[in-house]
């Protein structure tokens, strides 16, 4: 598990801001990972073994979870040096698992 910063904090701060913007705005997946991209914010997802991904969190640290929904909850560490290896997937493809760099997640009240 990571521990959270206050970096990590002001960035999922941020990132809530986003999906306000964008519900209220009606944007689409594109403008908001575009506004994503272009604020810094944007996490790296990758294809990970027996369909799993394998996901930044806030802090830059990798886990890997599951394919499915809420798969994030049941993530574990997953080593830098691996990830090397792994091929880089657009963050679309993991909507609805939970995981923070996805379009639609908004921090935890």
């Amino acid at each position: 598990m990571t521990i959270m910063t206050s970096t990590s904090l002001d960035a999922d701060a941020r990132r809530a801001t986003l999906v306000a913007r964008s519900s209220r705005e009606g944007w689409n997946v594109g403008r908001y990972m575009q506004e994503l991209t272009s604020a810094g914010l944007a996490l790296r997802l990758y294809l990970g073994p027996d369909d799993q991904w394998i996901g930044e969190d806030g802090c830059g640290s990798f886990c890997v979870f599951p394919a499915d929904l809420d798969g994030w909850v049941r993530r574990r560490p997953w080593p830098a040096r691996e990830v090397r290896a792994a091929r880089e997937v657009r963050a679309t493809h993991a909507i609805g698992t939970g995981w923070p760099g996805a379009p639609g997640w908004a921090a935890p009240d």
